[in-house]
């Protein structure tokens, strides 16, 4: 009987996870917000989903959303390739969704499986950061601004091939 009662006392335990999401996802509807608000709405999401993620005693979760903030936070400050960037952010914020779901369905489990892909979904991110961060730094005289310009094009290829990564994690986060 008391084993029954404690399944029940948990299953009515209210997840703080799952409420911190509803919240945030509610707060941010796509259509409340303008199509130029895309990073703030996304930064707003990592920020509250890292901020959960604190309650969880899994560190490559908190290490994978951590490095989303700032990545988000670096693509704030960047100027150049911000369409290219956008559609990458829609990628890492896709895998941030599954990940919260899947903890929030199955904390144990999918913590557990999950941890080798939030690892390798970490390094990615890491990489993702190092580009990003380039695209910030501001060229100075006619020889830099000229390299500028003809480095934006494998700046493309770069990010797009990094969206390629991302994908591709994010169907293995599927497939577990």
């Amino acid at each position: 009987m008391a084993t029954s009662q404690n399944a029940a006392v948990a299953a009515a335990a209210p997840n703080p996870l799952t409420q911190t999401r509803g919240r945030i996802f509610r707060a941010l509807k796509p259509s409340s917000q303008s199509k130029s608000d895309w990073l703030a709405v996304s930064l707003t999401t990592a920020k509250g989903v890292a901020a959960t993620a604190e309650c969880i005693p899994f560190p490559y979760v908190k290490g994978a959303f951590g490095t989303v903030v700032v990545i988000l936070e670096t693509v704030e400050k960047v100027k150049k390739n911000r369409d290219d960037l956008k559609e990458l952010c829609g990628n890492i914020m896709d895998i941030v969704q599954i990940i919260q779901d899947q903890l929030s369905l199955h904390v144990d489990t999918a913590a557990v499986k999950f941890k080798r892909l939030c690892e390798d979904l970490e390094g990615v991110l890491q990489n993702i950061l190092k580009v990003v961060q380039q695209l910030q730094t501001e060229p100075r005289g006619i020889s830099s601004r000229f390299k500028e310009v003809m480095k934006l094009g494998s700046t493309a290829d770069e990010i797009s091939a990094h969206r390629t990564k991302i994908q591709e994690l994010r169907l293995n986060f599927l497939v577990n």
